[in-house]
């Protein structure tokens, strides 16, 4: 992973959870609140639940995180979505990193088993921050600060980042598309499965709120 800050451009992995903060005193408590970054929040048992359309579609999708190991520097937490299969959100520092079976880009393939590791989100980074992924070939850059509006309310000073394909991303489908003598057809399909650019926006304290992926687009309806 790489921070940069020059240019500013897109990433989109899929879905996403977050989580709000509780007091405890005991160590093992403390692994379950408070250990994520103020706009993505980690908590043991928070449940999110949005409104997701898309092709004329909609319908309701509930996530939660479960704590499942780490130490009160690098928790890490089981997202529970459908779909998803396995992925975990973890902190590492200022950080939080995405682990997951079904990324929703692939710059290579990973042995059986094995999971992708993304950047979701960086801690203070400004406007025109970016960061690049090895995994994934995805480049996720903060596009602003915005006032954002759900059915579960509106929330100020939102983090607004985008996520779209890296040059190199777009570089190694083609080398397969040859490789696996693709149809004009299939090769059309995998082109517009790479052209997509992902919005997201969280909110301080709460976490994702909205995410906008091509003509589908989800809000958060409620949390807690």
């Amino acid at each position: 992973m790489r921070a940069k800050s020059p240019r500013a451009a897109l990433q989109c992995l899929g879905l996403t959870t977050v989580l709000a903060i509780v007091s405890c005193s005991s160590p093992s408590a403390k692994l379950a609140t408070n250990h994520g970054i103020p706009y993505l929040p980690l908590r043991d048992g928070m449940k999110y639940v949005y409104q997701r359309e898309c092709d004329g579609r909609s319908a309701p999708i509930t996530m939660a995180l479960q704590f499942v190991k780490g130490d009160l520097e690098t928790p890490e937490f089981r997202v529970d979505a459908p779909g998803v299969g396995d992925m975990f959100l973890r902190r590492q520092g200022n950080t939080i990193v995405c682990l997951c079976e079904k990324p929703q880009a692939r710059l290579k393939e990973l042995p059986e088993g094995e999971l992708y590791l993304s950047t979701w989100l960086l801690d203070g980074a400004a406007p025109g921050t970016f960061w690049e992924d090895e995994d994934t070939g995805l480049r996720t850059a903060v596009a602003g600060y915005e006032a954002v509006t759900t059915p579960a309310g509106t929330f100020d000073d939102c983090i607004k980042v985008t996520i779209e394909a890296t040059e190199i991303l777009w570089e190694v489908t083609k080398e397969r598309i040859r490789r696996d003598k693709l149809s004009p057809e299939q090769e059309d399909a995998v082109c517009e499965g790479l052209s997509f650019v992902c919005i997201r926006w969280f909110a301080r304290g709460v976490g994702l709120v909205k995410e906008e992926h091509g003509a589908c687009q989800m809000e958060l309806i409620s949390y807690k």
